[in-house]
Order: structure tokens, then sequence, then C-alpha cells
């Protein structure tokens, strides 16, 4: 089961990774984008991998300025935002992290001696 969980967790990592890919977002990465990575995240930590690292902390969320009135208040957004360089560092960060404990693994022997 645990294995399933990494694979699952894996394929929602390499699902953002082509969303972003299309992503044309003036204010950075959305909420529920982030939302989906730490999803894929606590799969992770489910199964025993330390994830903390890799999350975006809550702060780094903020709503964006879209626009403002000479004396008045300014508008944001009503979604928060995430900056790109920081998520795709993070998201990156994860997915070498994979990379390196997938080759580190032993594979098992197929046949005979």
């Amino acid at each position: 089961m645990a294995d399933d969980r990494v694979t699952r967790a894996y394929a929602r990592l390499a699902a953002l990774k082509e969303t972003l890919a299309n992503l044309n977002s003036l204010h950075g990465v959305p909420e529920g984008l982030v939302q989906e990575y730490h999803g894929a995240l606590d799969h992770l930590e489910r199964v025993g991998f330390d994830t903390a690292e890799f999350r975006i902390p809550d702060g780094e969320l903020k709503q964006q300025m879209v626009g403002a009135v000479i004396g008045g208040a300014a508008q944001y957004t009503k979604e928060s935002y995430v900056d790109q360089a920081l998520f795709f560092q993070r998201r990156g960060s994860v997915l070498k992290y994979f990379q390196l404990v997938t080759q580190q693994q032993p594979r098992p022997e197929i046949g005979f001696r």
C-alpha cells in the first residue's frame, strides 16, 4: 500500500508539472494548485517521508493587487497566489528527490544464479 501512495503522489506531482507548463497567470500559482501539491506531499508523509522542506509556507500565499483608484482602496484578487519561482523550486526539489531516492533503491534480482 505504501508503494501505491508513493506512486500516486508522484503522478500528482508530475501532472502538476504539466498543468503549470500551461499556466498563464500574471499573479503566480493559484492557491488551489498549492493545495493539490500539498495533497501529494500528504501522501508521502503518510508512508514516512519528511516533506516539511518541500511545502509552501502559508505566509507565502498572498492576494494580488489587481487595481486601485486614486484616493481609494486597492482591489485584490479573491484567491491567494504564491510566487511561481518559489513554487517551481519546491516542486522541482521534490521531483528531484524522488529521482535520487529511486536510483538508490536496490533492484530485485530476476532469474537464476
